[in-house]
């Protein structure tokens, strides 16, 4: 397990219950996480240390402390732990974040991704994970529950040993049944909310992937030519209509829009606010993620005013 800071609160039983074992089942899921990050284009040296200069995403939406202090549990897979990793507290008095996501982490519901010829399972310990967190997440007295769409809303997603073809209704089905399982947890959590961020657009820079690794990419993820594309447009619509169709029974559901933040107008942006947002296309440096704090943590607050 990555080693714990004090950006976010850390659930202890995850350190308490079979710690060397759990460890290690941590390091093989990193291993293989590892591998989409060689499928990635590198980092652009030249920004990847540039700080973010401190001016909001959305200069509409500031931050302004909430009323009362709000505490929210982060749930997912690494690309909520790489959120994270730009969570200053200081910042934001007022939010408190409980960190339940992790590098090699899980999703809602069991998952095998395809990350170019091989088939990547989840980690044996996701079955507990699923049960663990929202016990911990009731114990805290958590208010919120978000939880940003993670790697299985953007890889492609094996099943029997087939690759889902994307934007089919048999990947809808995966992605709705995925998002009731998270609500499900997050009513057991007895957390009031759950916030659903979704999918930003990302380019990946296939410049220096062999051309045979680059046409497997196009192929599991539906693009015919141009650039490596991850237009999110297709799964948001399926995240809007499934939060559209909740009922009042159970937590509150709200979909944070984080695609039209950093991609306005659809375009894509690698740099915001100075700081470089991606580390490969996917995850977000320590920096870029500071940068989509300031607009989150405000929407965060926002949306539980409306509860």
């Amino acid at each position: 397990m990555l080693p714990h800071t004090a950006t976010a609160s850390t659930p202890a039983s995850f350190a308490r219950r079979g710690h060397e074992s759990f460890a290690l089942s941590w390091v093989l899921a990193v291993a293989a996480v590892t591998v989409v990050a060689l499928v990635m284009a590198a980092r652009t040296p030249a920004l990847e240390d540039q700080p973010w200069d401190g001016r909001p995403i959305d200069a509409a939406l500031t931050w302004r402390e909430p009323a009362e202090p709000l505490r929210v549990a982060v749930v997912g897979d690494s690309v909520p732990a790489s959120l994270l990793s730009g969570w200053d507290p200081g910042r934001y008095r007022g939010l408190e974040v409980l960190r339940y996501a992790e590098y090699g982490g899980c999703s809602a519901t069991p998952v095998t991704m395809q990350v170019l010829d091989r088939q990547v399972p989840e980690s044996p310990v996701c079955p507990s994970w699923r049960q663990l967190w929202p016990r911990e997440v009731r114990e805290k007295g958590a208010d919120v529950v978000l939880a940003p769409a993670g790697l299985r809303f953007v890889l492609p997603t094996v099943v029997d040993g087939e690759v889902v073809p994307p934007r089919s209704e048999q990947l809808r089905g995966l992605v709705e049944a995925d998002l009731d399982a998270m609500r499900e947890q997050t009513e057991r959590s007895g957390a009031a909310q759950l916030d659903i961020l979704n999918v930003p657009c990302r380019v990946l820079d296939g410049s220096s992937q062999p051309r045979q690794q680059l046409e497997q990419i196009r192929a599991q993820l539906g693009i015919t030519d141009g650039e490596l594309v991850l237009d999110p447009t297709w799964v948001n619509g399926v995240i809007d209509d499934w939060a559209a169709r909740q009922g009042d029974d159970g937590p509150r559901v709200t979909v944070l829009d984080l695609d039209a933040q950093l991609c306005p107008g659809g375009r894509h942006q690698r740099v915001v606010g100075g700081a470089l947002l991606y580390e490969e296309g996917v995850h977000f440096t320590p920096e870029g993620a500071r940068a989509v704090w300031s607009w989150l943590a405000p929407a965060v607050v926002e949306a539980a005013g409306e509860r």
